[in-house]
């Protein structure tokens, strides 16, 4: 074999998920006060790429980069980024210094969804910057609403 024939990593798709952007809308954290999806963790979570992530994890004793492990269509990236958003701004939700979200309750109910508001500079650093640190990377060979968890590993080379 030839040295410009050898591959130097392989992908392995560990799962593969259909988004429903409207089902994803009614999902709630059970154990935070009922909060709606919120960060891309929680998105991660809803959609149920979490539990593959933590199956990987137990098995293979190894942790994933976002952007490296996961991936989608930019259109759905893009999505996802403005759900998140659009969730922020139509509930009455808000976030502390040490970045504890909470329902903000002095206008609105818990999970009383409302007109979209202008988020605040606060909220719009956080949401940025967790999507620096999660957001899954882009693939256009993907279709629309599907994230993929594809690992890699070092095939075996004949030499």
């Amino acid at each position: 074999m030839e040295e410009k024939d050898k591959v130097l990593f392989e992908e392995k798709v560990r799962a593969t998920i259909d988004l429903d952007f409207d089902e994803l809308e009614d999902w709630r954290k059970e154990d935070a006060d009922d909060i709606p999806i919120c960060s891309m963790i929680s998105f991660y979570r809803a959609c149920g790429m979490t539990d593959f992530i933590e199956k990987y994890k137990a098995e293979e004793g190894k942790n994933i980069v976002p952007l490296d492990n996961l991936a989608c269509n930019f259109k759905t990236l893009q999505k996802i980024k403005d759900f998140i958003e659009t969730m922020w701004s139509e509930y009455s939700l808000d976030i502390d210094q040490d970045n504890h979200v909470f329902w903000d309750t002095k206008t609105y109910g818990k999970n009383e969804r409302h007109y979209a508001k202008k988020l605040n500079p606060r909220v719009l650093n956080s949401l940025n910057q967790d999507f620096l640190n999660f957001c899954p990377g882009v693939d256009e060979s993907l279709e629309d609403d599907i994230l993929v968890f594809r690992t890699y590993y070092k095939p075996e080379q004949n030499s």
